[in-house]
């Protein structure tokens, strides 16, 4: 992930990540950290309701359980950082942003 990247809140089926290098952080459905790290882009749109950050080191494994709402930003140096799962399907994701969408839409121009 680039300075500041972050990937957009979402749940999905069971995941983990696994921090390689640098700092990045992540956040889940639970009590809201008080002075989190993360500064998310879009803030004032009420998307982001996962608030409990949890700042991995590198080598540092964390399970997100199924439809648990949460986001990832890397930290000022960008970061390494490796998603897995169970299965996944990406019609089935789901965002608090209304801006995403997850399958193409066709319209006619």
């Amino acid at each position: 992930m680039t300075p500041g990247a972050m990937a957009t809140p979402s749940a999905t089926s069971r995941a983990g990540t696994v921090t390689r290098s640098k700092r990045s952080s992540t956040h889940v459905e639970a009590e809201p950290t008080v002075d989190p790290l993360a500064t998310p882009s879009r803030l004032d749109r009420g998307v982001f309701t996962a608030w409990h950050e949890i700042v991995p080191h590198a080598g540092d494994q964390h399970t997100i359980y199924p439809d648990t709402l949460h986001w990832f930003q890397a930290g000022p140096e960008g970061a390494i950082v490796t998603e897995f799962s169970t299965r996944s399907t990406d019609e089935f994701d789901v965002f608090t942003d209304p801006d995403i969408r997850r399958v193409t839409v066709v319209t006619d121009s």
